[in-house]
């Protein structure tokens, strides 16, 4: 008791002092200011809540509401009517997925390319070909090859094929292989390129194609050429009569498979109509599948050849430079290859004075070899920027 007396009297004295009451009061207000940050601190994470979950709930009212309304336009619709909806619904869903499944398609980047490149009047020779007439008009799937050597017009050909063919309402799907784009020389790149053209030819989806998606459906695309034959293969029994034009088949960087694929597709039976045109320059591989599908042929001649590069050559000159004599040259050396007479042009044109005609007139050389060599020489006496934008 005296203990406990003289603690009281201690703490009377202290109040009793103005100094010892704030002493007081500080020390029962810190375990009060700590209590309520923490009230305050959770009824502002109770207030977030309460917001999001209004802003959930208003959300969630709305779709209702949507929902509620959709319902009555369905109640309101004949039974006809809404099942016709809903089965649009379903198949626009279902081709949408399988054609993301096949890939992005961007073929038409290409034959916009060769198309420019492409002098009016020239390339129409190859429709007049016995070989082309024949392989365009017959009711029976056929096969055939344009072969030449390398720069003479074989990609520009087989755009103006398409062209030509799609100017007839024909359904077509191509691809150019270009063996200086890693996205454009694959295979499966091609494969997947010609099976989106035909999706679009078909106006429904075959079960038979679901079911080819279904079974590869862990992928987000075709991830096999064998996959993409199939698909290939399940389409052309759902179109009448299609043309499939591929380009460069030298420059795949997997000729053998290429080959290999090519000779299945070649061997397919369908209940319509496929008729194939390649163009490559002549390989051991690609005439031995064209000999097995007993395809026709047409070798792009020098003949061919230089009547295009002629017709070019007369249009583009610049008259300006007032000399005949550069063309003459370019006419007797293109010997049917139209790459290096359209480069031989350039660099003549390219030219400011008669003195630089004449040096590369008396300097002139055949071959596309001697052609780049000329450029170059031209280059270095360029600027330093100019160089550097032509590398």
């Amino acid at each position: 008791m005296v203990r406990i007396s003289i603690y009281c009297s201690d703490i009377y004295s202290s109040l009793t002092t103005l100094s010892g009451l704030k002493t007081l009061v500080r020390s029962l207000a810190k375990p009060l200011d700590s209590c309520f940050a923490k009230l305050a601190g959770g009824l502002d994470r109770e207030i977030e809540a309460i917001k999001n979950l209004s802003i959930a709930l208003q959300a969630q009212n709305a779709q209702i509401h949507d929902d509620s309304q959709t319902r009555e336009q369905e109640c309101d619709e004949p039974p006809s009517s809404h099942l016709t909806r809903r089965l649009t619904y379903d198949l626009v869903s279902k081709r949408r997925r399988i054609a993301q499944w096949l890939g992005p398609c961007d073929v038409k980047t290409d034959l916009d390319v060769h198309l420019d490149a492409k002098h009016p009047g020239t390339c129409e020779w190859i429709f007049a070909e016995p070989a082309y007439k024949k392989w365009r008009m017959t009711n029976s799937n056929d096969v055939l090859w344009l072969n030449a050597r390398p720069g003479s017009g074989k990609s520009v050909c087989s755009a103006a094929t398409i062209e030509h063919l799609q100017a007839e309402n024909c359904k077509v799907a191509y691809f150019f292989f270009r063996s200086d784009d890693p996205a454009r020389r694959g295979l499966l790149t091609a494969m997947r390129n010609l099976a989106v053209q035909m999706l679009r030819i078909v106006p429904y989806t075959p079960d038979e194609l679901f079911k080819l998606y279904m079974d590869d459906i862990g992928q987000s695309c075709i991830q096999s050429v064998g996959t993409a034959e199939k698909v290939i293969f399940c389409l052309q029994k759902h179109i009448g009569r299609v043309h499939f034009i591929i380009d460069g088949l030298d420059e795949c960087d997997d000729r053998a498979a290429l080959a290999k694929s090519l000779g299945k597709l070649f061997a397919q039976n369908t209940t319509g109509i496929s008729k194939w045109f390649c163009a490559s320059c002549k390989n051991p591989d690609f005439e031995n599948i064209f000999e097995i599908a007993r395809g026709e042929s047409i070798e792009i001649s020098a003949n061919h050849a230089q009547t295009d590069i002629d017709k070019f050559l007369q249009e583009n000159v610049d008259i300006s430079l007032e000399r005949k004599d550069y063309i003459s040259h370019v006419q007797g050396e293109a010997k049917g290859n139209f790459l290096w007479a359209q480069l031989m042009l350039r660099t003549f044109t390219d030219m400011t004075c008669e003195e630089e005609v004449e040096d590369a007139l008396g300097n002139f050389h055949p071959g596309l070899s001697a052609c780049y060599l000329l450029h170059l020489t031209q280059l270095s006496r360029k600027s330093w920027s100019q160089q550097e934008l032509a590398r």
